[in-house]
This record gives structure tokens, sequence and C-alpha cells, in this order.
């Protein structure tokens, strides 16, 4: 939700050019205190004014549409306004990055770090034991809510199994490699496939007909045609085939 106001007709559109999300530190933001006393206090407001706002909307003397309307939000901007205050705030970019530091959480951590500074005031026992208190309900409720929220996220990735590994590279804090290229360069790959038979056949120790296991110590000459090994002549067009028709979202081998 880009912009909640007391009308439904307002576009919600917006340009993101420099997301805040990757700052590092701390972050001024402005916000509104939206709880439900505030909401009881607006409605209270609201109902105590219903008159004057049926008057602006009823006034037969105001025949400009654009007056009127003026008029009627004039009065219920105001009463929005002081039921529902702007005020401003640090947070941390970390809070703004993790999805699951919801309201509770960062009541949490505020009353976490107030006990700390107590504590760090004067290191009496009972800062102490308020400090280890704070900081441990922080710490199950910061879980419980980290585990809810990959458990959601696990839940809505069922219709492939491509989005199902992407939610648990999200989960593992594992980056996808975009696109499809290889992040060795051709060359390399090029030279290890090429030359990895000749380095293995110099590493093998020469073999004698006594050194193979008497299981498999039949003669060559005495097999099939099909049982022994050959090389199949293929030409470079089949290969660029071949390697078309592979899925590039899997792994090589």
């Amino acid at each position: 939700i880009i912009i909640t106001d007391i009308t439904d007709h307002l576009p919600c559109l917006t340009v993101v050019t420099s997301p805040d999300i990757f700052i590092k530190g701390y972050k001024t933001i402005t916000k509104r205190v939206i709880n439900d006393q505030n909401r009881e206090q607006f409605m209270t407001k609201v109902s105590d004014i219903k008159d004057a706002l049926s008057f602006h909307v009823k006034n037969s003397l105001q025949t400009s549409l654009e007056s009127k309307y003026e008029d009627y939000f004039f009065h219920l901007t105001k009463i929005y306004d002081e039921c529902f205050p702007v005020i401003t705030r640090k947070v941390h970019a970390k809070t703004l990055s993790k999805p699951w530091i919801t309201p509770e959480v960062q009541n949490l951590i505020d009353k976490k770090n107030k006990c700390f500074s107590k504590k760090k005031k004067e290191n009496s026992p009972a800062n102490k034991t308020k400090y280890k208190n704070a900081k441990l309900k922080m710490e199950e409720t910061i879980k419980k809510e980290k585990d809810k929220y990959y458990k959601t996220v696990m839940q809505n990735t069922n219709n492939s199994v491509r989005q199902k590994w992407d939610a648990i590279r999200l989960i593992i804090n594992r980056k996808k490699v975009s696109g499809n290229e290889c992040p060795v360069p051709n060359n390399i790959i090029g030279n290890h496939y090429a030359s990895v038979a000749k380095k293995l056949a110099e590493e093998l120790p020469n073999l004698e007909q006594n050194d193979i296991p008497c299981s498999s110590n039949v003669k060559a000459d005495n097999l099939p045609i099909k049982q022994q090994f050959q090389f199949n002549i293929i030409t470079e067009r089949e290969v660029y085939e071949k390697i078309l028709k592979l899925d590039s979202s899997k792994a090589p081998g």
C-alpha cells in the first residue's frame, strides 16, 4: 500500500528512484500513530461533528461542488491529523529490510534498548535482571515472527519448483546468480574439458593384464562388437543442437 487516506478514490501510484532500504545505519522516517485508541478517538470526534459535515454536503447556498468538497474535508482532515499525528523517529536500515520486524517486535527492541541504557548508567542487579528479561522476550518474539514469516513464504510458493528454490535461497540468505551467464570465462572451461582426459591418462599408472581383477579379466577380443568401447563420430552441429536442448535452469553434469 503506497498511500492510504479517508477516501478510496486516491490512485496508488509511486516512482521509486533510489530506495533507501539499502542504506546503512540509521534513517529518519515520518509515520502516523495509528492504533485502536486513536481510531476510537477519531470515530468519536467525527460523530460529534456529523451535523456540521452533513450541513456542508446539503448546503444549498453553496453551488460549487468543489467548494463543498473542500469545506467537508477541511473539518474531517483536521480531526484526522489530531487523532493520527505524524511523528518522526529513527530506525535502523536492518529494520526496514526485515519483514518480520513487526510493531510488536519494534516495541520490544525499544524496551530492551531502554533497559540497556539504565543498566549502563546504574549496573545494579535489578537493572541487570530487567535487561536480561527484556532481551530474552525480544529474542523469543523475533524468532516466532521470523518463523511465521518464512512459513508463510514457503506456503505461498507452491506453484513451481523454481519459486520454491527462490524462497529457500531467501531463507538461507543466498543470492541467485542473475542471468544465464556462467561466472567462469568460456576459455577456462574449454581448456579444462579439453585437457581433462589427457591429465587423467597421465595420472593413471600403466596397467598390465595381471593387474586387472579376475572378475574383469576378460579379453576384449572375445566380446561382441557392441560391448567393446569405441568412439562415436559426431559433428559440431550435433553438439550445438544438443547444447541448445539443455535446461538452463538446471546444473550441468
